[in-house]
């Protein structure tokens, strides 16, 4: 699923480019393939994605025929996808019909799950312990680090008038992945506690998606920091003197 978003933020940022667009729609039916009973996280992953191709793809219409572009990306993830869910399709039914049943909580403890999720997310994945004060610790820095980049892109996006702009790769980039990843982190771990209530207060239960999930933002929100300063690192170095 990193290469698959990675994949498809690289195609968002540069619509006319034939590779990233095959290459991103052969890259999600294969994550499809890999995660096909977790729809819910799949879609958080692609939805910013798809929605600014449409909207890049709408307002640079007359400068670019894409049309090429969403064959070339829907056609091989069309394919594999049927082929995968005609021999799944049935026992991924019958597995939401299972965790379907779980939704039917009340609101304490919907608010009790969220709580434990809040204080063990993604805290779990450097400790390996619940309910530890190393956990909460983790978990607290590593929220931090999400809200802190969370107001960078947001400050990028106010800057660059993002848009009414016109089409900058890096920072196309850059907001793709990184407001996938803010959805794809808070969605994780908010849809689960509100959904699933105190599911994850049961022994068996402690170690599943949100932690997967929570994994795969983290991961995606590095590669972007590393990406950027990277490219800050080689600014300073173009702009130095000459001698």
């Amino acid at each position: 699923m990193v290469l698959s978003s990675t994949l498809l933020c690289a195609w968002a940022s540069k619509i006319n480019s034939i590779s990233f667009s095959f290459l991103s729609g052969v890259s999600v039916a294969i994550a499809l393939m890999g995660r096909g009973n977790s729809m819910i996280p799949m879609l958080m992953v692609v939805f910013i994605p798809y929605v600014f191709i449409l909207f890049r793809g709408f307002k640079n219409n007359r400068d670019i025929r894409l049309s090429k572009y969403y064959i070339a990306h829907f056609i091989p993830l069309i394919i594999l996808s049927s082929y995968f869910y005609y021999y799944t399709g049935a026992a991924i039914i019958d597995y939401y019909y299972f965790v379907g049943r779980e939704f039917d909580k009340d609101l304490i403890d919907r608010l009790l799950g969220l709580g434990w999720i809040i204080k063990n997310v993604p805290g779990f994945l450097f400790t390996g312990k619940v309910d530890a004060y190393a956990t909460y610790f983790f978990s607290f820095v590593i929220n931090t680090f999400v809200i802190v980049l969370m107001f960078f892109t947001a400050r990028i996006i106010f800057l660059t008038d993002f848009l009414k702009s016109e089409s900058n790769q890096k920072i196309d980039f850059i907001i793709v992945m990184n407001t996938s990843s803010f959805i794809l982190f808070y969605g994780g771990i908010l849809g689960t506690g509100v959904l699933l209530g105190n599911i994850y207060l049961i022994d068996g239960y402690k170690y599943s998606q949100p932690f997967i999930v929570t994994a795969l933002s983290i991961t995606l929100l590095i590669l972007s920091s590393i990406y950027m300063l990277y490219d800050k690192f080689r600014e300073k170095i173009e702009d130095a003197p000459k001698f």
